[in-house]
Formats: C-alpha cells, structure tokens, sequence
C-alpha cells in the first residue's frame, strides 16, 4: 500500500504484519506492477522492489548449517587464499 507523501506499507497477511517505508521528500511516489517486481519512481528518483528468493535467504541466514551455506562460506574462504577451503 502506498500513502502519497507518507510512506509506503508493507503488510503480509499471513504474518499478521505491517512495515513502512517512510519517504524524504515531499513530493508523490508512484508505484507501477511489473510482471516480477514492483517499481517505485518519485521525482527524481526511481528504483525496484522485488521479493528475495527463499534460496538466498537461507545462505546468508546467521548459522545456517544448511548444506548451501557450507559451499558457499567454502568458496568464499577458497577465494581468500584460505588452506582450508
């Protein structure tokens, strides 16, 4: 939901919960539905909101030993030189 001047509000049904997005400047804020994403364009400024894949949540998730995080934290220890990667 978008409130022009305000903010905009993000509310997930499912979780019973509301976030906002509170804008800078006065001045109105369009939203515009894409097939994947949604697109925020105001004044002098336009970007894109799209959801995160669950798969990328789970790698970067804080102690995760799922068996993605582990390669990942892996090739990542590889490409800083790490002897034990």
């Amino acid at each position: 939901m978008q409130w022009n001047t305000i903010g905009m509000f993000f509310v997930n049904v499912q979780k019973r919960s509301v976030k906002s997005l509170k804008f800078r400047q006065p001045t109105p804020v369009y939203l515009v539905e894409e097939i994947d994403s949604t697109r925020i364009i105001a004044g002098d400024w336009c970007d894109v909101l799209e959801p995160v894949h669950p798969s990328l949540i789970r790698v970067h998730s804080t102690g995760s030993l799922d068996a993605v995080t582990l390669l990942f934290d892996a090739r990542d220890a590889f490409d800083k030189g790490d002897a034990e990667a």
